[in-house]
């Protein structure tokens, strides 16, 4: 006899066949079955909060923008900062006091912000690259992708630039000059799995890229002519995993080469070791509005973090409490 399929939809979280995905309110779901009773029930709500004993790290003032559509941060050399939103890039420095130095109207919906080791600022829309020489006044056109682009993460290094495509599901490599050389397209089990629009890459060295498998809840470290080196990562609601459908949305790395991570859903932005062992929380979820979808994320050469939160419209900032570093 067949057993009908069952799952429970839990404050937020449907768990069905040991797989746990974004939903709605509390509902039991099954053919002809009565509902579960209390016995069942279950309140991922206390999930937003975590002993304060857990958490490294301080947020402090942070750059506010007064802008709507916030969604993208870039830290380059010497910490000058750019942040986007909507067509709109604002540019400054973080020495004290931090200052806003200008603002930049671009001609499409930013989608992220890297600065490259030179100082050149790459800025890309959906389908659009372009770029900001150091102290240029106007963007010089870069390259375009094809009509299923949706460009969601670039990433620079000296004389590469990578570039995330939630769209096509692949991560373009282009050389210094915007010329593109090749395409980093997983192929196994399933290629890179990207159900919403948050897919992300960052350098970690020269010659090598962390890139997010959101689907697989899962980092990915690649080399730059497409060798897939390493993977960590596992879904669970338990600190040391990624939630959801498909997280984390957003990575950056810190000076020593340990990744911070934040999710989308049960909002959380974490510290990882290089191999993928939890060391530390920066913030909660009950820090966030529920309703964040994914921050971008930036770090600057002290190791402070930047994360663009687009519901308060400001970057915020976090800091390491004493001993969190290494």
């Amino acid at each position: 006899m067949n057993r009908p399929r069952a799952s429970w939809r839990v404050r937020g979280w449907q768990v069905r066949a040991g797989m746990v995905a974004w939903a709605g309110a509390l509902t039991w779901c099954a053919s002809a079955r009565e509902a579960p009773g209390p016995a069942f029930e279950l309140d991922l709500s206390e999930l937003r909060n975590v002993p304060p004993e857990r958490i490294a790290w301080v947020e402090t003032a942070p750059l506010r923008t007064n802008l709507t559509g916030l969604s993208a941060v870039a830290i380059g050399r010497e910490d000058q900062f750019a942040i986007g939103a909507g067509q709109e890039v604002i540019l400054g420095a973080l020495r004290p006091p931090s200052t806003a130095d200008r603002r930049l109207r671009v001609p499409a919906t930013i989608r992220a912000l890297a600065f490259a080791p030179d100082g050149t600022l790459w800025v890309a829309s959906e389908r659009t690259l372009a770029r900001l020489a150091p102290h240029a006044d106007t963007l010089e056109s870069g390259p375009q992708l094809s009509d299923g682009s949706l460009v969601t993460s670039i990433a620079a290094s000296l004389n590469l630039l990578a570039v995330a495509d939630a769209g096509m599901k692949v991560v373009w490599v282009f050389d210094g000059s915007g010329h593109l050389l090749r395409h980093i397209r997983a192929v196994e089990p399933y290629g890179f799995v990207v159900p919403s629009p948050h897919f992300d890459v960052a350098f970690e060295s020269p010659t090598t890229l962390w890139i997010v498998n959101p689907g697989e809840l899962r980092l990915e470290e690649w080399s730059v002519e497409g060798r897939r080196l390493r993977t960590w990562g596992r879904p669970s609601v338990r600190l040391e995993g990624f939630s959801g459908c498909c997280n984390p949305t957003d990575i950056a790395r810190l000076p020593d080469g340990r990744i911070v991570t934040v999710e989308k859903g049960l909002v959380r932005i974490k510290v990882y070791s290089p191999d993928g062992q939890l060391e530390h929380v920066v913030a909660a979820a009950a820090s966030f509005a529920e309703d964040v979808k994914g921050m971008d994320l930036a770090v600057d050469s002290q190791g402070r973090l930047f994360a663009a939160d687009p519901v308060r419209g400001a970057v915020r900032v976090f800091v390491p409490k004493s001993g969190a570093t290494r």
